[in-house]
């Protein structure tokens, strides 16, 4: 009798988010990868790297392309494409170049709010989107599309507390 092991899926994400450690970094590449996107963006408004005219028409320009796409990524080439595909992904809204909706409602002003705050919005909402993934597949934690899962933040307190008589390797071992 073998034993089926599945490699992607519910599985992969729930083995990337018991590896996750937010003091080190995180093992899953989607948080760069979405983070990475969003945050330079923001520096980028922030900074006034470009001129906002320049940076509206490209965001007009990408947010018409890929809406009219049949495969969205198969349409993005440039930095303003991959943010806005980026950001639906993650079921945020792109207003305008520097105004963008979360995918729990907090709008977000480029000009005002710091890439540093934007930073720690798309982290949230790479976790959630994480779950969301999870949900689809494991029912039993279904959120209704919000992406909370499992009360995970508990379990990970647990895993990194400090060792003593009673909780050790042996314990986080069998709770890992």
């Amino acid at each position: 009798m073998s034993t089926r092991v599945r490699t992607c899926g519910a599985d992969l994400d729930l083995t990337l988010m018991m590896a996750d450690d937010k003091s080190k970094g995180a093992a899953d590449p989607a948080f760069e990868g979405h983070v990475g996107v969003l945050h330079m963006w923001a520096l980028a408004v922030w900074e006034d790297w470009a001129p906002l005219p320049l940076l509206r028409t490209v965001i007009n320009d990408a947010c018409t392309r890929l809406s009219q796409a049949k495969s969205t990524w198969n349409v993005v080439y440039g930095p303003a494409a991959a943010v806005v595909a980026t950001a639906w992904r993650l079921r945020w809204s792109v207003d305008s170049a520097t105004m963008l909706r979360t995918d729990d409602g907090v709008i977000v002003n480029l000009q005002i709010d710091s890439p540093a705050f934007v930073q720690e919005l798309v982290t949230a909402s790479v976790s959630r989107w994480r779950w969301r993934r999870i949900e689809n597949r494991l029912p039993s934690l279904d959120s209704h599309g919000k992406g909370l899962g499992a009360a995970w933040n508990l379990i990970l307190k647990a895993l990194s507390a400090k060792d003593s008589d009673i909780w050790g390797p042996a314990q986080k071992g069998t709770l890992r």
